[in-house]
């Protein structure tokens, strides 16, 4: 008779697999240790003594400092947004380049978890008045919580670096002191007007201070033999490529967008067009996405009509195409505790994701469609109701969803592949 593993003689709840490893938090200050808004900065994993690894602990940390006007304050997740250009390296060679990145993360971001995130910039309106000096913060009372969090972080911040790199992120414990070269992340800081709410725009600045790299490691020479083993036999890292293809700029008298994405790519995983318009700089929301009414999209693969979808892709259709992804539980979506609804999600949290994965889960790496050497690749027809006023102008951006892979061999780089 079969039994559930619970209930069978061989279960454990716990797993006898537990390091005795040294485990050992690091603070080391970041050279220049302070940086302005458009500088980039150049970061390096740490080389380890011999026997130590690198677990998925390793944040960017800084103090942001503004200047200007005291009604000024910080923009929801600030992590992401003060970063307009990602570029991950290995061996000096790119493994991902996309500018737009904090369009990007935010929008990811608002289907992961968001509780317990005030280090990374996720957090009430009042708070981030409160951490940014600004003189209607409200104190106290009903607050208090919110106060206690101000007390805790000041002014402090954080960049999550270790979910940034392949080399860095699910793929188990790195060991630096084995691999040929570096692991490299170059951040580029966003403008000013891109993380900071303002009443006065001409009377604005931050500057990032007390730059840090935090990070854990544990001594375990075992461990870090076994590590090493897997960098010289060959290891591969299978990471999620993404590429901003264009910026299209369009009206409300606009009905039709054609676009043609014809791009090499061995897995494309989708399409993702995120939405925006103008915003008065007192009003900003980097979480907002709006909605430009779309009303049907025809997909045409190598000439081929409605190759995807075979009536085509309605408006009922547009939230389950996102859940397809962005909520997948693989990637730390919240499926039952939802921030983004269905109803927030045609309102203001909007965007278009055509899926040409042959399945939904994340899982499974390389089940995206093959573009190679063709001649038409994926074209896009989207049609859109008029919205007024007819000279509203809005903006899609367009990016490239692929799965790649990183090969090591002789503990050096072997072969990037998307």
């Amino acid at each position: 008779m079969p039994y559930s593993k619970e209930l069978r003689g061989s279960y454990s709840k716990q797993l006898p697999l537990g390091t005795k490893g040294e485990r050992t938090h690091h603070v080391v200050t970041y050279n220049p240790n302070r940086a302005k808004p458009g500088e980039v900065l150049y970061i390096r994993c740490p080389k380890l003594e011999a026997g130590v690894v690198l677990t998925d602990k390793m944040n960017l940390v800084f103090d942001l400092k503004l200047e200007g006007h005291n009604k000024n304050f910080v923009v929801q997740n600030l992590s992401a947004n003060i970063i307009s250009r990602l570029v991950l390296k290995f061996e000096g060679e790119i493994l991902l380049d996309l500018t737009g990145y904090n369009l990007v993360q935010t929008y990811k971001d608002l289907y992961l978890d968001r509780t317990n995130k005030t280090l990374y910039g996720i957090q009430s309106e009042n708070l981030r008045k409160m951490r940014s000096g600004n003189v209607d913060a409200v104190g106290g009372g009903a607050h208090l919580g919110e106060s206690a969090l101000h007390k805790a972080y000041g002014s402090k911040y954080a960049i999550d670096l270790a979910r940034l790199h392949p080399m860095t992120n699910g793929h188990g414990a790195v060991y630096p002191s084995s691999l040929g070269s570096h692991i490299e992340w170059e951040l580029t800081l966003a403008p000013i007007k891109s993380i900071l709410v303002s009443e006065d725009p001409d009377a604005w600045d931050y500057t990032l201070t007390n730059i840090q790299l935090e990070y854990e490691t544990i001594r375990d020479p075992k461990l870090a033999t076994e590590i090493s083993g897997y960098y010289n036999n060959g290891k591969s890292f299978l990471y999620e490529h993404i590429q901003h293809f264009r910026t299209i700029n369009f009206t409300g008298s606009d009905t039709i967008i054609n676009e043609n994405i014809n791009v090499p790519r061995r897995s494309m995983k989708g399409i993702f067009i995120l939405f925006s318009k103008i915003q008065v700089q007192n009003e900003l929301d980097t979480e907002l996405f709006i909605n430009p009414g779309i009303s049907s999209v025809a997909v045409t693969i190598e000439g081929i009509a409605n190759k995807v979808y075979a009536q085509g892709l309605s408006p009922r259709k547009f939230w389950e195409e996102v859940r397809r992804y962005f909520m997948a539980p693989e990637f730390g979506g919240v499926d039952k505790l939802e921030y983004v609804t269905e109803e927030k999600f045609l309102l203001d949290k909007y965007c278009l994701f055509i899926d040409l994965r042959s399945f939904k889960d994340n899982k499974y790496h390389g089940s995206g469609l093959k573009v190679m050497n063709t001649k038409d690749g994926v074209q896009l027809e989207i049609v859109r109701e008029a919205t007024q006023p007819p000279q509203q102008r809005m903006t899609a951006n367009i990016f490239i969803i692929s799965d790649a892979k990183l090969d090591i061999e002789g503990s050096r780089l072997n072969s990037i592949m998307y």
